[in-house]
């Protein structure tokens, strides 16, 4: 929206996305269509679909930390 995500960073991130298969407020394919684009733009992406809806515990950001805690920019 502000016409610096995803393509014109300064350098590529590790990215990672986990998203409910039934969120109701953000439509699973809004987070594949990110992964896809975050892809095409050379960022390191890590994308997870779970069973569940729209949440987030202390599993989610366990998964979210051991993604990136041993991640390097590509």
């Amino acid at each position: 929206q502000q016409g610096g995500w995803p393509s014109n960073v300064q350098r590529p991130i590790p990215v990672v996305i986990r998203h409910g298969d039934a969120d109701a407020v953000v439509p699973v394919q809004a987070g594949r269509d990110d992964r896809d684009r975050l892809l095409g733009a050379g960022h390191a992406v890590v994308y997870d679909e779970f069973s569940g809806g729209h949440t987030v515990g202390s599993a989610d950001a366990a998964a979210v930390w051991g993604a990136l805690r041993t991640a390097r920019s590509p």
